[in-house]
């Protein structure tokens, strides 16, 4: 809940708080705009600037992914660099946007406290540490595991779907499975002089699925401002040469290509 103190928050049917226009979560986890909320910052680049070289969190970046990665409800632990001593709470949030973290019984901290103790600590080997870098590990409300990161890191390694879209691409796995069954039940039948309809249906039937919903998922992301025209356009290509057998394999996989280095392609 982000605010006990806040009626609103206790009905569970105002999303958003009554506000759609101005708020909206689609994933649950911390946007960059609540995370700018937050640190009271009005740009991303004031937001990254808090944890480069000489901001306030410097050293401790791997802090910036699991915020992002956060939701509230999520319980994180911070360790120290002896990889031993620990503090845990949950994320929560107040009603001016404040993250927190309630370590229980009503003992509400601020998540720097979990950044620094779980941070970066020089001259860690004074302590007998076996690094100066301590660790993050969140994890979801419903005890799933979310991610481990190290403070001076900057990758959720764990977490891949921060990096791709891991809808997209599992669409796209399913579509080239469907096409290749197709194509292999066609080419095996082929010389015995009948066709393995069977085959060919259920491979038809997997990758035209497949890419239906793999079409629809791309525009709901572009009416999202989640996807870019440009990913628009190659899912409507690749989709009109998907059904045709080797054709479509071929295609299935440059549009699995494409989602995979989808994250570094301008304009992707």
């Amino acid at each position: 809940m982000p605010a006990a103190g806040n009626a609103l928050d206790y009905h569970r049917y105002a999303y958003t708080r009554f506000n759609p226009v101005k708020y909206t979560d689609p994933t649950g986890h911390y946007s960059t705009d609540e995370l700018m909320q937050h640190f009271g910052v009005d740009s991303f680049e004031a937001l990254t600037a808090l944890f480069g070289e000489d901001g306030p969190y410097a050293g401790n970046s791997g802090w910036y992914d699991i915020l992002r990665a956060a939701q509230d409800g999520d319980r994180i632990t911070a360790t120290l660099p002896d990889y031993q001593t620990s503090i845990s709470g949950s994320f929560v949030r107040t009603s001016e946007g404040r993250i927190l973290i309630d370590m229980g019984q009503s003992h509400l901290v601020a998540e720097t406290e979990f950044a620094r103790f779980g941070g970066y600590w020089a001259g860690g080997a004074s302590y007998g540490w076996p690094s100066e870098y301590g660790m993050y590990h969140l994890q979801g409300a419903g005890g799933e595991r979310w991610a481990t990161s190290m403070s001076g890191t900057q990758a959720l390694n764990d977490i891949p779907c921060n990096t791709w879209d891991c809808v997209a691409i599992g669409y796209d796995i399913a579509a080239i499975g469907g096409n290749a069954l197709a194509s292999a039940s066609l080419a095996g039948a082929l010389p015995s002089g009948g066709l393995t309809l069977a085959g060919v249906a259920s491979g038809t039937m997997i990758n035209q699925s497949a890419t239906a919903a793999g079409l629809a998922h791309t525009y709901r992301g572009l009416g999202a401002g989640k996807a870019s025209r440009m990913d628009a356009l190659v899912v409507s290509a690749t989709a009109v040469l998907n059904p045709f057998p080797l054709l479509g394999t071929v295609s299935g996989f440059v549009q699995l290509f494409y989602d995979l280095g989808d994250p570094w392609i301008p304009g992707g």
